[in-house]
């Protein structure tokens, strides 16, 4: 480790997290929603009340938008600056992982904490994308390690070893990064640190909060919380609130937009997710290093509070019936410390990693860097088993290869590190590998991963626009046509937008564009005879409704 870990860890991690941004366009859903609301924000001028596609946009509450919009109006609207806001709050999460890791348990394990924090395979996508989940699980992370300074503050100065102020500085912060949490993503950032600030002092029960310092912290962290919901209850009437509730609910009970999957789901992508450093969680399976860090009053605490975090996320998004890998994206955090944790245990120990850990390491990377490798040149075949087809597939790069293989090389270099006992180089090396990675795939299959998220659909809009036109969407949702031609779209049919199909009908001053999925094409004709088909490019279909002066 070097003389001035956390200005190496920083140096490391920028080039990581900022460069290549803007290579690639945002993706539909989720990161066209949030750079369009946020681009409303600064075209409206409306804070308070958010807004998209012309509506209230009820699903999500502001802070992240609100860091967006500010980036926005600094630097233009585009999509680098869209995810820059992530890759920022990246950045202060991980000096904020060193500092509260070098507090816990000194300067080696708070630089190992987060090393494999950043360079995990889930986190480093999310902290790369323009979505609210890093800087959301960043919130709870802040708000337990605040919680637990205040408990150890609190046991300090009930035997006289500390200030009375102290304890209330570390609650009352506390408080606000809950409240901060919940103004992100909604309720869950309270709920996560309270269970696992819980399940901390069961094994750490003496002294227990003070009934007046429960209260000051829920005052505070609700009063946060619940006032931009106030603001909008005043300004927008209750049709926020209801909304708001309604898509909460929707999610624990049916799978939106086909995110369907088993109970079981989000155990596997915490697998998936945490690459490469998986397979180092097994290393707790061994018995002297386990009973070790138990028997430790300093470190027990903070392990059952890790378990307790990450299985109450589990069962919560277990029954949620809407699943996405992102939505359980707030373990990586806990799995980290773990690994950390264990990995330190083994340094100060004077160990290794076992040989057979070793060589599973090792094949995890080799399948996934294969995958990965691979996936460029048979993505054409993959969208087209799943019904997304182009007459002209864009051909993947020359080396598009390129970032699979340096996985591979890089993380099998890490591995054969870690057996022989070099466990700090082996965990930058395979740091490192997951960066270049990264920046391999963010600048070739990345762009041609979005060709066919939203390629088509682009090309269609560019023309509907360049001919003065006006475009119709026809039973399907799409963010990218709102964000990239920075103007609304009716959106006909769909459970998000009310539209009034009976404009196919009536011609306007200028022409109407439609596009509407392949599937679709022979009901919208036969619904609205008027309109002329115009083209098709894979399974979408374009049509024109000429305007009144050219019937």
């Amino acid at each position: 480790m070097t003389r001035y870990p956390l200005l190496a860890l920083l140096t490391l991690a920028a080039p990581m997290l900022l460069i290549g941004l803007g290579w690639a366009p945002l993706l539909d859903w989720d990161e066209n929603i949030y750079g369009e609301t946020a681009r409303q924000i600064v075209e409206r001028g409306s804070v308070i009340v958010l807004y998209l596609n012309g509506h209230i946009f009820w699903e999500k509450p502001p802070l992240f938008l609100w860091e967006m919009a500010g980036l926005f109006h600094l630097f233009g609207v585009g999509p680098g600056v869209a995810r820059l806001t992530s890759g920022l709050n990246a950045l202060l999460i991980l000096a904020g992982m060193y500092l509260v890791g070098r507090r816990l348990g000194g300067a080696l394990f708070g630089w190992l904490w987060a090393l494999l924090y950043l360079s995990s395979l889930l986190p480093l996508v999310l902290s790369r994308s323009a979505v609210i989940d890093h800087t959301f699980n960043g919130l709870i992370a802040a708000s337990l390690a605040l919680l637990i300074f205040y408990d150890r503050a609190h046991a300090a100065f009930r035997v006289g070893q500390a200030r009375r102020g102290r304890h209330w500085a570390w609650l009352l912060g506390a408080a606000v990064a809950m409240g901060a949490g919940v103004l992100t993503k909604g309720p869950l950032g309270g709920a996560v640190p309270l269970v696992a600030f819980a399940a901390y002092k069961l094994e750490r029960p003496r002294p227990w909060p003070h009934p007046m310092h429960v209260l000051a912290c829920g005052v505070v962290s609700l009063s946060i919380a619940l006032s931009w919901y106030a603001a909008n209850y005043v300004l927008a009437g209750p049709e926020f609130i209801a909304g708001f509730t309604r898509f909460q609910g929707l999610l624990f009970s049916k799978p939106l937009e086909g995110h369907g999957g088993p109970w079981f789901y989000h155990f596997g992508i915490a697998v998936l997710g945490l690459f490469p450093w998986t397979p180092l969680l097994l290393l707790w399976a061994r018995r002297a290093p386990r009973r070790r860090l138990w028997a430790d009053a300093a470190w027990r605490p903070l392990i059952a509070g890790c378990l307790g975090w990450a299985g109450f996320v589990l069962a919560v998004f277990s029954l949620v019936q809407t699943k996405l890998p992102h939505y359980s994206s707030v373990i990586y955090i806990p799995l980290t410390f773990l690994t950390a944790l264990i990995l330190t245990d083994l340094l100060r120990e004077g160990g290794r990693v076992p040989r057979w850990l070793g060589v599973l390491f090792a094949a995890y990377a080799v399948v996934l860097g294969a995958l990965l490798a691979g996936l460029p040149y048979a993505m054409n075949r993959v969208a087209e088993a799943n019904g997304v087809l182009l007459h002209d597939p864009p051909a993947p790069a020359a080396l598009a290869w390129l970032p699979g293989a340096l996985l591979v090389l890089g993380v099998c270099w890490a591995a054969w590190h870690l057996v022989c006992g070099r466990i700090q180089r082996g965990v930058l090396i395979g740091t490192l590998a997951m960066g270049l990675c990264m920046l391999g795939l963010w600048r070739m299959p990345l762009p041609q991963f979005a060709a066919y998220n939203q390629g088509a659909l682009i090309d269609m809009m560019d023309e509907a626009y360049g001919e003065g036109g006006e475009l119709l969407l026809y039973r399907m949702v799409s963010f990218a046509v709102l964000f990239r031609g920075q103007r609304d779209v009716e959106m006909l049919h769909t459970y998000k937008f009310p539209g009034d199909p009976t404009r196919l009908d009536r011609p306007a001053d200028h022409p109407l564009y439609v596009v509407s999925a392949q599937s679709q094409a022979a009901r919208l004709l036969h619904e609205h005879p008027l309109l002329q088909p115009v083209r098709r490019n894979g399974d979408l279909s374009l049509f024109r409704l000429p305007p009144r002066a050219a019937q």
